[in-house]
């Protein structure tokens, strides 16, 4: 797809934020290349979050939405 080994699963944009979102199961556990653009992202200040649900991206993003 062009995008870095990695990189998340969405991308959301809202109110001028950028949201990374990796999708995960319950029992699911990043890979290291997962866990080194997280770090990436994070020291350049933006948000990566790590769901397991629906439910969790529903209260992630009722906050941002």
């Amino acid at each position: 797809t062009g995008l870095p080994e990695g990189f998340s699963d969405l991308i959301v944009l809202a109110n001028k934020t950028i949201y990374f979102v990796e999708v995960k199961t319950r029992t699911g556990k990043q890979r290291e290349a997962q866990k080194k653009f997280q770090t990436i992202v994070t020291q350049h200040g933006y948000n990566y979050i790590i769901a397991r649900s629906v439910e969790d991206c529903e209260v992630i993003l009722n906050g941002v939405l």
